[in-house]
């Protein structure tokens, strides 16, 4: 069963932890160095105390009966270059490997949309990497679009893995 549970800003230490071990993961061999700048920098409780404090956003971990096994950032009123009306960013959706293909990524999903809706929001959209076919196919069997592509410009990320996919769902 998902149980979804928003933070506070008291909760970074938590949510490090658990950003942590879901980046660790899944993204390491994107990088020359194994990830550590951007976990240094991303995850670090300083880092999620700010973001936690802002207003704008939003985290919520997600607990697959009672064990932490992911989590959710949102930015509610986030505009999308190039798109007309209010959108609503899920930034990231991340869950620890084990829970992987249990529905929980449906769930937080459904979760953002749903307050997208009451929030008012006449789209919804994220970015995801490239090479993430999975996750991908999942956004679009959602109803989601590829809009958009980038690349990212980091410097210790592997060339070949900086290819991102903006995707967007009208509401």
């Amino acid at each position: 069963m998902l149980f979804i549970q928003k933070l506070k800003p008291t909760d970074a230490p938590r949510l490090s932890k658990l950003a942590l071990a879901a980046y660790k993961d899944h993204y390491l061999n994107y990088w020359t160095d194994n990830g550590k700048w951007y976990m240094e920098k991303y995850f670090s409780i300083l880092q999620l105390e700010e973001e936690l404090n802002n207003p704008k956003s939003s985290f919520y971990i997600a607990l697959h009966d009672t064990v932490e096994s992911g989590f959710l950032k949102v930015n509610s009123n986030k505009y999308l270059s190039g798109q007309l009306g209010e959108g609503y960013e899920i930034e990231r959706i991340y869950f620890k490997k084990e829970f992987t293909g249990k529905g929980l990524g449906g769930g937080l999903l459904e979760f953002a949309l749903a307050d997208a809706t009451q929030q008012s929001r006449q789209y919804v959209w994220l970015k995801s990497m490239d090479t993430a076919y999975n996750a991908i196919n999942f956004y679009q069997k959602h109803g989601f679009e590829v809009i958009e592509e980038e690349k990212l410009d980091f410097e210790l990320m592997l060339p070949e893995k900086r290819g991102m996919v903006i995707l967007r769902k009208i509401l």
